[in-house]
């Protein structure tokens, strides 16, 4: 794409701004152009998206599934008083978080969403049998978070699942760039059965064989269709160190966290063990065991449910959880968050 956003850029900030916030708003679109380089860099073989929106930059690739597991970055074309940046689950895609990060821009901050590496890929094999994957997730997300520091003053990081396990870790070893942390279905546990078996020596080398040649195509566009169990142990490493840091160190990060009480792949006990020990404030927004929420569902709306297009299935579906289905109370959940940020901004304006 993508000198269409730097002559776009330019062109509206000649027109529209008198000369020092032209020459401010030009810089602004240079950093923008980095968030675009840093993943062409990274995915390599880049193309031209589908869609393109003059609030948004998106980086395509060939290597990508499709245009909707895409990182992107939505703006205002200038920096803001908040920037959020979001890191999707296991398995998942850019495309879960979208709806939350449109919802975040139209209160108006800038909102980065990342692509966590091997993720979105039409091959991820390779990825998700690498043994240092979860170095590469934190590593990602302390470039990703530099880069977001351009976009504006006051930076929150959040993510879903596995992305809220990496946001919360990044947390807690930078607390004092952080103004606040955002958890969806947050995995700072895991079912009993699979955190018993992280801890078998060895199992990281079955899961391997288990996972066989890894398959990244599906019948959901956005998502692989099995999540690699490999990445799961991975998964736990970061765990690990959340517990280990939350033993040693005090906890003053305010924090946000929706949750299904319904989930079973990532119980809320790891979220409320984390608030437990955190000072600071924080809103919970449990949603109802009788509403059957699953795990990867908290962040759909009923948009990307019909984006995702999912065949209809017969009478005998193994696991109702395969079958997106939009968050019923996403509406409620934004309106918490967006008022969570608004009143977390309050409290450090007056400090």
């Amino acid at each position: 794409m993508n000198n269409v956003i730097r002559w776009w850029g330019v062109l509206i900030a000649v027109l529209w701004f008198p000369p020092v916030a032209a020459v401010q708003s030009i810089a602004f679109f240079e950093q923008l152009l980095a968030f675009e380089k840093y993943y062409a860099e990274k995915l390599g073989a880049q193309q031209r998206c589908s869609e393109n929106a003059l609030v948004e930059v998106k980086v395509c690739s060939a290597r990508l599934r499709n245009d909707g597991n895409a990182p992107f970055l939505l703006h205002h074309g200038k920096p803001t008083d908040v920037v959020v940046t979001l890191f999707h689950g296991l398995s998942d895609s850019p495309f879960y978080l979208r709806s939350i990060a449109k919802g975040l821009h139209d209160a108006g901050f800038t909102v980065v969403v990342a692509l966590v590496p091997g993720h979105g890929l039409t091959d991820a094999d390779q990825d998700m049998q690498d043994p240092q994957l979860s170095e590469r997730w934190m590593q990602h997300a302390s470039e990703v978070m530099t880069l977001s520091a351009n976009y504006g003053t006051h930076h929150y990081i959040g993510g879903a699942s596995s992305g809220g396990a990496i946001a919360a870790l990044y947390s807690l070893q930078n607390a004092d760039d952080v103004a606040g942390l955002l958890l969806f279905s947050g995995a700072l546990a895991l079912a009993n059965n699979a955190e018993q078996l992280s801890r078998i020596w060895g199992m990281q080398t079955i899961a391997k064989w288990l996972d066989g040649d890894y398959v990244s195509d599906g019948e959901n566009p956005y998502r692989y269709p099995e999540i690699s169990l490999f990445a799961v142990y991975e998964l736990m490493e970061v765990i690990r160190n959340i517990r280990k840091k939350l033993q040693s160190n005090s906890v003053n990060i305010p924090t946000f966290a929706a949750h299904s009480a319904a989930d079973l792949t990532a119980p809320f006990s790891g979220v409320e063990d984390f608030l437990a020990l955190n000072r600071a404030e924080h809103n919970v927004v449990l949603i109802d065991e009788q509403y059957t929420l699953c795990h990867s569902h908290l962040t759909l709306d009923t948009e990307q449910v019909k984006a995702i297009d999912f065949p209809e299935q017969g009478e005998a579906i193994v696991d109702a959880c395969l079958v997106p289905r939009a968050n019923p109370l996403h509406g409620y959940m934004m309106a918490m968050l967006v008022n969570f940020i608004q009143q977390n901004q309050k409290s450090i304006k007056a400090e």
